[in-house]
């Protein structure tokens, strides 16, 4: 199983390969997650006696419910592959499922619209108030100097709560997900191995 610590908001490809296997990211669009500053570890199956699931184990487990676990745990179940008999089970794990009730304005670059786009994740941006961003307007001496985003191409500025529960809302409807709140305190190494369990 792995467990991903999502702590970011930017984007990669990843195909669900081998590193020797994955193509350019530009040309692989199987599924985009989190990169930086995101975690990962290899550890034995995942019991979930405590919690109320429809399932005892799952194949993958993500730590943290924001913009990169959900879009991540979207993506995953995603996954098709010759090598994958069965759909993979994750779980999505997140301290508090309340809307986060914090002063953060967004903006999500053009890049990310287009990321949501790829993952089917784009609707995400509907219904909480996101207002299209062209470009951005430089202001010196009262004079603007517009400048757009290069094609056209449009970005989106909203309420970091209200997309932060869109998120959540796609992730809780993708195929053999389920989003568990919960509090996770450590990780648990075997000794012996040093493996985590």
């Amino acid at each position: 199983m792995k467990v991903v610590i999502a702590k970011s908001v930017a984007w990669w490809w990843y195909s669900g390969k081998r590193d020797a296997e994955r193509p350019r990211a530009e040309e692989d669009a199987s599924c985009l997650f989190a990169r930086s500053h995101a975690t990962f570890f290899s550890i034995a199956p995942f019991s979930s006696t405590t919690m109320t699931t429809t399932a005892s184990s799952y194949d993958v487990l993500i730590v943290g419910a924001g913009v990169a676990g959900c879009a991540f745990a979207h993506a995953l179940s995603t996954i098709t592959s010759p090598s994958h008999t069965k759909p993979l089970r994750i779980a999505l794990l997140e301290r508090s499922l309340a809307k986060p009730d914090r002063i953060v304005g967004e903006l999500l670059q053009p890049g990310g619209v287009l990321a949501l786009r790829k993952l089917g994740m784009e609707d995400c941006l509907e219904d909480i108030g996101a207002v299209p961003v062209r470009g951005y307007c430089v202001v010196h001496d009262g004079k603007q100097v517009h400048i757009p985003y290069p094609g056209g191409h449009e970005g989106r500025s909203f309420h970091h709560g209200r997309f932060i529960m869109s998120l959540r809302e796609k992730a809780k409807k993708a195929e053999n997900v389920d989003v568990i709140e919960a509090t996770v305190n450590s990780l648990v190494s075997d000794e012996a191995s040093g493996r985590i369990v």
